[in-house]
């Protein structure tokens, strides 16, 4: 069995070590990939850890303890500024997050200084003084709480895409939330493999190299897991609103003398709006209007702020208005008008030569997955058995049997 788990370990270290120097050599090109490189380089060192365990390396070379042991502390800060990279959220303030592992690494190394590394290794007693164990379980609980953190980073990045974008596809990140929720997993088995052993320890390592391996074969077949989005994404709080934006529109409807009560109380994300119950009203007007002369939402590049700009309010306050009044997002409002255009289209009889997905490209979507999920959750349908059921629906009448043969025959002629 010894011999089985030190070969998974050692495949898991160098498969590491494999994956991160493409990463880390190209971070000059793609910064974003430098915190992905370090994550993957964590996973590999910590590997070599458990490989130099099983295989006994301390026994005959007592030198190396503790070498393998700093990631630990920045296995998920490494992880969470590349979440935050990708999702626009990365400044050189967020590199404190990078402390506890300096830290981590500057008493591990005080440890090595303090007591004999053989005492370190045969005699549990000496361990337990140095407080080693309690300490590096905080360190787990540490990278687990950054696993949250990255979650709802990317929940939050995942609702502002869906407010400023009516085409997400790669924006939203979907790839990376998978991604995250897989290593929840694997710190799952983590704590319980430092705390209780036994056979714990063979399942983390086997699920370190199904992770690292899943992570190398993804990103063959999409670069998107190792190359940062070509487009960034809004920034996942609300802006301001701005005077040059809100002077866009009438400023009696934004700042009445008598400001008039909301239709309802705004939500906390909108309490600083200055949106009134008039200028909800215009812009719902002007929305609507522009809508049905111009289909914008056949672009497919179309963004709620220049939505905003064609219809002369701001970003905010159309945000509000399409989340208070219509109970949509941005994503919602958009890809529901280009359902609508789709199903007009498949009963046109002069686009009958067209294919569905013909027809979702010229309503303004832009992939076959996201008009075949936005026309499901608009009408409990594929396209497909919609069409089907339209034209049964719309079938012509045939000849009324009961009708006189010779009134048949008249009418015929």
């Amino acid at each position: 069995m010894s011999n089985i788990l030190s070969g998974i370990t050692l495949c898991t270290a160098l498969l590491g070590l494999f994956l991160a120097m493409p990463l880390l050599f190209a971070a000059r090109r793609r910064p974003a990939n430098i915190w992905l490189g370090l994550f993957v380089f964590s996973i590999s060192w910590l590997s070599l850890a458990d490989y130099a365990n099983v295989a006994r390396w301390y026994d005959s070379h007592p030198g190396l303890l503790f070498l393998f042991d700093w990631p630990v502390a920045g296995l998920g800060a490494s992880y969470y500024l590349y979440v935050l990279s990708l999702t626009g959220g990365f400044s050189r303030r967020q590199l404190w997050h990078l402390l506890p592992m300096l830290l981590w690494a500057g008493w591990l190394a005080y440890l090595r200084l303090a007591y004999p590394a053989q005492a370190l290794i045969m005699d549990p007693a000496t361990v337990a003084r140095t407080g080693f164990l309690p300490l590096l379980f905080a360190f787990q609980l540490l990278a687990a709480g950054y696993v949250v953190g990255s979650l709802r980073r990317l929940a939050r990045h995942r609702q502002a895409v869906r407010d400023n974008y009516s085409n997400i596809g790669a924006l939203d990140l979907s790839w990376l939330r998978w991604l995250t929720l897989t290593l929840s997993a694997l710190y799952l088995l983590w704590l319980p493999a430092s705390l209780l052993g036994a056979a714990w320890v063979p399942v983390l390592c086997v699920s370190r190299l199904v992770v690292l391996y899943l992570l190398g074969w993804f990103g063959l077949r999409q670069s998107a897991v190792f190359l940062p989005p070509a487009q960034t994404a809004p920034a996942t709080e609300p802006e301001a609103t701005s005077p040059a934006q809100t002077a866009l529109l009438p400023a009696e409807l934004l700042e009445p003398t008598e400001p008039a009560a909301p239709p309802h109380e705004a939500s906390p994300k909108y309490q600083r709006s200055g949106m009134t119950a008039d200028a909800q009203a215009l812009i719902g007007q002007r929305l609507q209007r522009l809508m049905a002369a111009e289909q914008l939402h056949r672009d497919p590049d179309l963004t709620l702020a220049a939505l905003a700009q064609r219809i002369g309010t701001s970003n905010q306050l159309l945000s509000q208005y399409l989340n208070e009044a219509l109970g949509q997002s941005f994503f919602e409002y958009v890809n529901a008008a280009r359902v609508e255009t789709v199903k007009t289209l498949l009963q046109d009889r002069t686009q009958q030569h067209h294919t569905v997905l013909d027809l979702a490209f010229m309503a303004g979507f832009s992939s076959k997955s996201g008009f075949n999920s936005s026309f499901k959750r608009a009408t409990g349908q594929t396209p497909s058995q919609w069409k089907n059921q339209a034209a049964r629906e719309c079938a012509p009448i045939g000849v009324d049997d009961a009708e006189p043969r010779s009134r048949q025959i008249e009418g015929a002629v």
